[in-house]
């Protein structure tokens, strides 16, 4: 049985998810179709989440992913502009679950966009100003669940995709100088120009052991690949592997260089750190996410969320032999994990729903770490 999901979700976030009801925030406020769906949709979310929470995972998925379905119809009420798009009738999933694809190993599975017309899922990410699954091949769950920070936060156990990976900051940008001279006639004059700063920072992975390997890793980060990063040096120009004791455990140090002529602002440093590795729920998790198409940036954790519980739902309906054969916790190596997905997404799916309506005003929600976060070391 799953855990109740009161023991998951942050009590004062529901509080004001239910409040938002009888005030219904942006479209909302003014217009009382839209009201009146964002009222409807809100309960449907809460009721089926309590609902996943009652019963085992062999069924849990299903609930899990309609309360995050109808939870959309509520995000669209109140930030979708276009009321075709808002009240449509007829309307697909957005995604499915490759049948083709679905093997053995269930994390194996592809999951792929319906066809080239938006569908539920395309709306939603569009509105919060989310990336989508593009590929007509798809892109495996397991790929997935592994991009969540949730996963990184608890030590997924598989390296066939890459994770997401904690980031601390060790050093903020700082300018690298160099000398130029100039010769008048009579005297040598010099002056430094400052035309690269450097940024370090920590990453929480095992998965760097040499110069060749961080290039391999960068290039799987969106954040990164575009970027001139290096290793930690010992003294200069002898690349090192450093490692640091942090807050969010041991830490390989890497470093950022920003090509920039002018003088340092806090803003660029905070920007770029936002860029790289933004936080993420907790006040001082950062998370640097990988790509799961080519270069390409990720959709947004409730986005990733959105296409995870869709392919569980998928299996859980439709492949229920093998679906429960997996979850068997005597005979499959991925039942655990599987359990775990499904418990954190309880705890998780309130907290972006609650910012993708727009009741975080300001930008993301970040809550001081407390007894519903996860360990601060990784």
């Amino acid at each position: 049985m799953l855990v109740a999901v009161h023991q998951y979700r942050t009590s004062m976030l529901w509080h004001l998810l239910r409040m938002s009801r009888s005030r219904p925030p942006g479209l909302g406020e003014n217009d009382d179709r839209r009201g009146d769906l964002y009222r409807a949709s809100l309960q449907q979310f809460e009721e089926l989440l309590n609902a996943a929470a009652s019963i085992g995972p062999a069924a849990s998925p299903l609930p899990l992913y309609y309360a995050l379905n109808q939870a959309g119809r509520a995000i669209l009420a109140v930030r979708e502009t276009d009321d075709t798009k808002v009240f449509a009738r007829n309307e697909h999933h957005g995604l499915t679950l490759a049948r083709e694809s679905v093997g053995d190993d269930l994390l194996g599975a592809a999951v792929q966009p319906v066809r080239a017309d938006a569908g539920h899922y395309q709306k939603v990410a569009t509105v919060t100003g989310s990336p989508f699954l593009t590929l007509k091949d798809g892109v495996e769950l397991g790929a997935l669940i592994a991009a969540l920070p949730e996963a990184g936060d608890e030590g997924f156990d598989d390296d066939t995709w890459p994770t997401a990976v904690r980031v601390h900051p060790l050093m903020r940008l700082s300018p690298q100088p160099n000398l130029f001279g100039k010769w008048d006639g009579d005297s040598m004059t010099s002056r430094l120009l400052f035309s690269q700063s450097t940024m370090q920072i920590g990453l929480v992975t095992d998965r760097i052991a040499s110069v060749e390997t961080l290039a391999s890793f960068a290039a799987e980060y969106p954040a990164l690949c575009n970027r001139q990063v290096t290793l930690g040096m010992l003294q200069p120009g002898q690349p090192s592997l450093l490692y640091w004791q942090t807050p969010a455990g041991r830490a390989l140090e890497v470093r950022i260089h920003v090509p920039r002529s002018s003088a340092i602002l806090e803003e660029d440093h905070e920007a770029l750190l936002n860029d790289i590795a933004p936080q993420y729920r907790w006040l001082g998790r950062r998370w640097l996410r990988p790509s799961l198409e080519g270069s390409q940036p990720p959709p947004s954790p409730l986005m990733t969320w959105w296409a995870v519980l869709h392919a569980l739902s998928m299996l859980a309906r439709y492949h229920p032999t093998a679906w429960t054969a997996a979850l068997s916790i005597d005979k499959s190596p991925r039942a655990a994990s599987l359990e775990r997905t499904l418990a954190l997404a309880l705890g998780t799916l309130p907290h972006l729903v609650f910012e993708a309506v727009g009741l975080a005003s300001g930008g993301p929600l970040l809550l001081p770490p407390g007894p519903d976060a996860p360990p601060l070391t990784g």
